[in-house]
């Protein structure tokens, strides 16, 4: 069978690992395009480019009606697939901002329900749930794991934490983080703060603390992995998340994880993984008794920490990309199949 002419628009660049496998298989003759404007990007437009068998389209960014027009002027019989890379709903919205996100997707969801030549790649068992309102042709294929490298851990209970931003939990980490280093002198920790706001609160710590609190701005992948793998637990607070990878990344490096129970990785993989500490949002309490948890068993109980670790990263084995790959296989034949009039 020859391989599948796929034009990608937008794909995200750190997430081609899923599409190795099925590029190197000859499953899949991928053609990448970027426009970060897609409000000027014409359906006629992609076609000059070729003759393709499928259009994967790609929402990254928070402005959600910017593909509305391309999308609805969508009327080819070449079948187009739409992939969710952005929450389409906040479970529970904490601003304005946040419920006037909730509606247009709404808005737009019921707008592209009359499109027959659509199908949809969702990330989490939440969204996949809306999306079958709208349409039948949906696929639930979480992001997947390329590297294991688990390792001893530091000498200290360490604990990690990525991400300045609101969305991330920032604000509730800073609280969770403050507390275990004034209560225990052997509690060491890691902050990847990115391009949030709310790096000031992380200064504060690092001031208050001093080189118990270790920040970055942005490290490599390969850094990132051995960040994870030498820390005792990862702390998850997202608000909202499309899946969170990083999650995903920790327990490949045998690193539990505590978390919220919002959509996600967190739910559809955590709660049920017998390897991380999942509680009610936003429940900071119960968020602390996870993290001492962990801290405890570390203190008292080596041997079950380790089969602990062990576990996550048999856990993180079953989203390895080789597994998941096939299932982005299943949708491109299915869609083929159901989609091409």
């Amino acid at each position: 069978m020859r391989a599948l002419k796929t034009l990608f628009i937008n794909y995200p660049k750190d997430e081609l690992r899923l599409l190795r496998p099925l590029i190197s298989s000859r499953v899949v003759e991928p053609i990448m395009i970027y426009a970060p404007d897609i409000k000027l990007l014409s359906p006629q437009s992609i076609f000059d480019l070729g003759e393709f068998d499928i259009i994967y389209l790609a929402r990254t960014g928070p402005k959600v009606l910017d593909d509305l027009p391309f999308l609805m002027k969508y009327n080819y019989k070449i079948p187009l697939i739409y992939g969710v890379w952005e929450p389409t709903l906040i479970k529970r919205p904490y601003r304005p901002t946040n419920m006037i996100y909730d509606i247009k997707n709404l808005v737009k969801l019921a707008t592209l329900a009359t499109k027959r030549s659509m199908a949809y790649h969702v990330q989490n068992a939440f969204e996949y749930k809306i999306y079958k309102l709208f349409s039948k042709n949906v696929y639930l294929i979480p992001p997947c794991i390329d590297e294991f490298r688990p390792r001893d851990k530091d000498e200290k209970f360490t604990v990690s934490f990525i991400y300045a931003e609101y969305r991330k939990g920032a604000d509730i980490a800073s609280i969770v983080l403050d507390y275990f280093l004034r209560k225990f002198n052997d509690v060491k920790v890691n902050i990847i703060i990115g391009r949030g706001f709310l790096k000031s609160l992380f200064y504060a710590l690092r001031i208050k603390h001093g080189n118990r609190v270790s920040l970055y701005n942005t490290i490599p992948r390969d850094s990132l992995y051995e960040l994870l793998s030498r820390s005792h637990v990862l702390i998850f607070p997202s608000r909202w998340e499309v899946f969170g990878r990083v999650a995903l990344e920790s327990l490949a490096c045998g690193t539990p994880v505590v978390a919220f129970d919002i959509p996600g990785a967190p739910h559809d993989i955590l709660k049920f993984s017998g390897c991380s500490y999942v509680v009610r949002p936003f429940d900071i309490n119960g968020f602390m008794r996870g993290v001492l948890h962990y801290y405890s068993m570390w203190k008292e109980n080596s041997t079950a920490y380790e089969n602990i670790s062990r576990k996550c990263v048999e856990v993180a084995q079953r989203y390895s990309c080789e597994k998941v790959s096939k299932l982005v296989r299943y949708m491109f034949y299915k869609v083929l199949e159901y989609l091409r009039y």
